[in-house]
C-alpha cells in the first residue's frame, strides 16, 4: 500500500483509501494517528476479529476480548458475549468473564414450519 501519490482520508474515526476504511478505536485516536499507523491499519484483514487483550486460560480454552463486526466481546473460543457498553474492556479480568460466559443466556429456538 506504499505507492506512489497515496492518500489516505481522516474522517469521523476513520481512515479511507479508496474503498477500504477502518474504524480507529483505543489506543488510536483520530487526532493524532500517524501515516504509517493509518497505512498498517488499512492493510489489516477485516475478516478476522482483532484480539484486544488475552485474559488468560480457563479449562483448556483460551478466554480473550475481541472486537468484531459487532463490538468488543469476550470469548472463549466456543461462547461469545457482547461486552456491555459501560464496562471497559482493559478494566474487565479473567473471573469477571468467565462469569459472563457461565451467565450467558442461550439464543431461542426459532421454530420453523415447512
Amino acid at each position: 500500500m506504499t505507492e506512489p501519490g497515496l492518500q489516505i482520508v481522516w474522517h469521523a474515526f476513520k481512515v479511507q483509501h479508496t474503498s477500504k476504511n477502518r474504524k480507529i478505536i483505543e489506543p488510536d485516536n483520530i487526532l493524532n494517528i500517524t501515516f504509517d499507523r493509518a497505512v498498517e491499519l488499512l492493510s489489516q484483514n477485516t475478516k478476522e476479529s482483532a484480539v484486544l487483550k488475552e485474559l488468560g486460560e480457563y479449562n483448556g480454552n483460551n478466554v480473550v476480548i475481541k472486537n468484531g463486526r459487532y463490538g468488543i466481546y469476550v470469548t472463549n473460543g466456543k461462547v461469545n458475549v457482547t461486552l456491555p457498553k459501560d464496562n471497559h474492556y482493559n478494566s474487565l479480568d479473567l473471573n469477571t468473564a468467565i462469569n459472563m460466559i457461565k451467565n450467558k443466556k442461550p439464543k431461542k429456538k426459532k421454530f420453523k414450519r415447512n
